[in-house]
């Protein structure tokens, strides 16, 4: 699993740095599967991941709190996302705390660097589909 808690704020922030005033801290631990990330900074914007993957399925949840005008997603935000992969196929479940939901998959061709992707949020209205290639 990614290291969440340090970036659940920032993710919700658009990925913007901005969120962060002068520190911030984070912890997490990882045990048999099961994973606990929490960070905070010193604009009070907090943030904790729980997680937990067996047989190749992962379900994860992120609480984050972000002060007012720190971003427009401000306030109390809960994500939780439910994974797999099948026959090579990343696919993905999300839903928050406004109860609207996402779903993912993505493709990665070979050893190439080509992976082909589509999303659709509902909160967003809309959704991507794509190709990047990395090497």
């Amino acid at each position: 699993m990614e290291d969440v808690a340090l970036t659940a704020a920032q993710k919700a922030a658009g990925n913007a740095n901005n969120w962060i005033d002068l520190w911030d801290a984070g912890t997490s631990y990882d045990l048999n599967g099961m994973s606990v990330a929490i960070a905070t900074d010193s604009s009070s914007a907090w943030a904790m991941s729980l997680g937990y993957e067996l047989l190749g399925f992962s379900a994860s949840s992120t609480i984050e709190n972000i002060p007012g005008g720190s971003s427009d997603k401000s306030g109390l935000n809960i994500d939780t996302t439910l994974a797999t992969s099948l026959n090579g196929v990343a696919v993905s479940v999300g839903l928050d705390e406004d109860l609207a939901w996402s779903i993912g998959a993505a493709y990665s061709i070979g050893g190439s660097g080509l992976d082909i992707y589509v999303n659709y949020s509902q909160a967003e209205e809309g959704g991507t589909i794509g190709a990047t290639m990395s090497f």
